[in-house]
């Protein structure tokens, strides 16, 4: 035979529902900071990534500029090669493609070094659900911004 159970005790509800409304309040008093802590990170993220994005730019037209003059360099000294045959001023023009050739390779090592930037990488780590110190621990070092 089971025993009834007995009724809880009216003060033990009260009290029960009490701490139910005050956590409640709690939750809703914090929400707004909450929300604000995420917008002002987002904003400083997409600061960061408006300044990564500039200097993206500004390495790709160094790449074009570089790309094209090289390009001109190559063809000139492919032109004297082929009329001078070995001439000295021929080789001068070679080695100054080789050289704007790497400063074009530089240029493009650095876009795709600024590229993950535009992930917003904080941002989206702080939106997922679950675990934020797994995620932290596991997640790799942010490339810095340089000029």
């Amino acid at each position: 035979m089971t025993q009834p159970q007995a009724a809880p005790h009216p003060q033990r509800v009260e009290r029960a529902r009490q701490s139910l409304l005050e956590s409640v309040r709690a939750v809703v008093r914090d929400l707004p900071g909450l929300v604000g802590d995420r917008v002002d990170l987002l904003s400083l993220e997409l600061q960061r990534a408006g300044v990564a994005l500039a200097s993206m730019v500004a390495w790709l037209v160094v790449g074009a500029i570089v790309g094209a003059t090289s390009w001109l360099a190559l063809c000139a000294a492919v032109t004297l090669l082929l009329i001078q045959q070995g001439l000295p001023g021929a080789a001068v023009l070679l080695g100054v493609t080789v050289v704007n050739l790497l400063i074009a390779w530089w240029a493009v090592h650095k876009v795709r070094a600024l590229a993950p930037l535009l992930k917003l990488p904080a941002t989206r780590r702080q939106l997922r659900f679950g675990s934020n110190e797994n995620q932290t621990q596991d997640a790799p070092a942010e490339p810095a911004v340089a000029a």
